[in-house]
């Protein structure tokens, strides 16, 4: 519990912050048991990836009793939780989702949201814990795994806009959706409607009658690429080594992400799947982002929450150089975070590059070959 306390609760965020929202704020020893169970699951599992495998049989036996115990006492704890009680409940939802993604990219996401989404909407939604900045960022996570997951399988968020709308109104100085996620709040804008216009694209191209209006993408295209931060300026004369570094780290992981998101747009919106694609555009859009990736320093936190956007632009590379990063980094932030998702991304991209290199590098094989819309009882994939 010390090692998820010091280092385990930090991994998934773009850095530590006082409303850390897998923190607990008080000894879980003396909290209820379901809770203890959540985080005994959730902590061994990661220091299980540490150490000997000849146990592996018995710690996955630990993990799974812990994870059913957490699991079935708090939800009889859901039809009983006093506003005492809530945030303990909170808690383990949020643990026992986070454990899901330590363990595996792919799996019934959709399933699993559904179910925290309804126990959230039991507690009383977004209004469960009032006046807390944790719940308000434990709100956040939940908001930006939903937007991760849909934008990948061009499905449906299953947590409302209303949810969304809370969670930007919450954005204050103790986090904000940048430390939750590592995108710029504008980006994240921009990101969640473009989820949402790519669910309705898939929708309209099952109708045989149906043309899906592109003026909206178009819009956002437009602004995407307007998009500039000034993270290179912000910080003064006096400034220390270490106050220029993080500000330039800042500049280059805004210029990763407004990449992803035209990368997105062009293979998405801007190829209608039945001609060949624009490789030019594609090309260069890849080679961008992943320069923008390589200029952010490799220890830098930021750099971690990049797995998205090298998945997207990995998936279109053809040459070596570009190939070599996006697998070095998958496989780097595997050993530093323990999170199977770089790894499994890896896995998706070489399967890609492999199809491309069988075909000459044909315009039609990219990463939605691969991962499919959502569909009943399917796997769906999170990056985030």
């Amino acid at each position: 519990l010390d090692a998820d306390d010091a280092e385990l609760c930090t991994l998934p965020l773009t850095f530590d912050f006082s409303a850390n929202p897998f923190r607990c704020n008080s000894d879980p020893s003396q909290g209820p048991q379901y809770l203890l169970h959540a985080l005994l699951a959730f902590s061994i599992q990661h220091v299980s990836r540490l150490g000997n495998l000849a146990c592996k049989d018995l710690t996955d036996q630990q993990i799974a009793s812990y994870r059913y115990s957490a699991n079935n006492q708090s939800t009889i704890e859901l039809i009983f939780a006093g506003d005492s009680t809530k945030h303990f409940v909170v808690d383990t939802i949020l643990i026992l989702f986070a454990l899901d993604t330590l363990t595996s990219a792919a799996g019934p996401w959709y399933s699993r949201l559904s179910d925290a989404f309804q126990k959230l909407e039991t507690l009383g939604g977004v209004n469960a814990v009032a006046s807390s900045s944790r719940f308000q960022a434990q709100i956040a996570m939940f908001v930006w795994w939903d937007c991760s997951i849909s934008l990948i399988s061009r499905s449906q968020p299953v947590f409302p806009s209303s949810y969304y709308d809370f969670v930007l109104s919450c954005d204050d100085s103790s986090w904000s959706i940048f430390t939750i996620s590592g995108v710029p709040r504008q980006l994240f804008q921009y990101f969640r409607e473009l989820l949402q216009l790519a669910y309705e694209k898939e929708q309209i191209s099952s109708l045989r009658y149906a043309t899906f209006d592109m003026s909206r993408v178009r819009e956002l295209e437009q602004y995407i690429q307007e998009y500039s931060d000034e993270g290179c300026e912000m910080y003064g004369a006096c400034a220390d080594e270490e106050t220029v570094q993080s500000a330039y780290d800042y500049y280059h992981a805004s210029n990763t992400w407004k990449y992803a998101l035209l990368l997105y747009i062009c293979r998405v919106f801007n190829w209608d799947r039945t001609s060949s694609a624009s490789m030019a555009q594609i090309s260069s859009l890849s080679r961008q982002l992943l320069d923008s990736a390589r200029c952010c320093r490799p220890e830098s936190s930021l750099q971690k929450q990049f797995l998205i956007p090298i998945f997207l632009a990995g998936a279109e590379a053809t040459g070596a150089y570009s190939r070599n990063f996006a697998r070095d980094y998958c496989e780097g932030w595997y050993r530093k975070s323990r999170y199977n998702m770089f790894i499994e991304a890896a896995h998706l991209m070489e399967e890609i590059w492999r199809q491309k290199d069988a075909h000459d590098g044909a315009s039609g094989i990219w990463w939605g070959s691969l991962i499919e819309p959502r569909r009943p009882n399917a796997s769906e994939f999170l990056f985030g």
